[in-house]
C-alpha cells in the first residue's frame, strides 16, 4: 500500500514538473516561432556610405535582409535588385546583385546626367509584394560641391 502511494506520488509530481517546462514564455516563443514560419515576412535595411553625391560618383552601401524573427534571410530569396530613382521618380538605373548569409556589399555608380535633387536607391527581392514593402534609402543629388578650403577663425591679440 504504501509502495502504491509513493509510485502515485512520484508520478503525479513528475507531471507537475513537466507541465511547469511549458511556462507562458516558451509557449509565446514557441507560437511566435511557428507564426512567422508561417507568415515569412522580410525587412530590409539599407546602409549608405552618405547621403550627399555628385552626378558620376559611386554609392556604396549593405542591404540586410532578416527574416520575420530578425535573423540573416537565407530561405527563397538569393537575388536584390537595386534600383535607383531620381527626384521625379523615374528609374535612373538598376542593378542585380547576390545576397550571401542575407546581406550584400554593393556599389552603384550614379549616371554623369542625373538632375539635382531627392532620390532613392530601393531594395527590391522577389518578396515584395506591394509598394508599402520596397525598403529605400534617400540621397541628395548636387550637381556642385563648395569646394572652399576650410578657414580657421584666428583672432589676434
Amino acid at each position: 500500500m504504501k509502495f502504491s502511494i509513493l509510485l502515485f506520488l512520484i508520478i503525479l509530481t513528475g507531471t507537475g514538473l513537466q507541465a511547469q517546462n511549458e511556462g507562458p514564455v516558451q509557449l509565446i516563443e514557441k507560437r511566435t516561432t511557428s507564426y512567422f514560419s508561417a507568415n515569412h515576412r522580410q525587412k530590409i535595411f539599407i546602409e549608405t556610405d552618405k547621403t550627399k553625391y555628385k552626378p558620376g560618383e559611386t554609392i556604396w552601401f549593405r542591404v540586410f535582409v532578416l527574416d520575420g524573427n530578425n535573423l540573416p534571410d537565407t530561405l527563397e530569396t538569393s537575388d536584390l535588385l537595386v534600383k535607383l530613382l531620381d527626384a521625379s521618380g523615374k528609374v535612373a538605373g538598376q542593378e542585380l546583385f547576390r545576397l550571401s548569409h542575407g546581406s550584400a556589399s554593393c556599389d552603384f555608380k550614379i549616371p554623369e546626367d542625373l538632375p539635382e535633387g531627392t532620390g532613392l536607391l530601393c531594395a527590391l527581392t522577389s518578396s515584395a509584394k506591394t509598394q508599402d514593402d520596397v525598403p529605400y534609402a534617400l540621397i541628395r543629388i548636387y550637381t556642385a560641391f563648395q569646394n572652399k578650403p576650410y578657414r580657421r577663425n584666428t583672432f589676434l591679440g
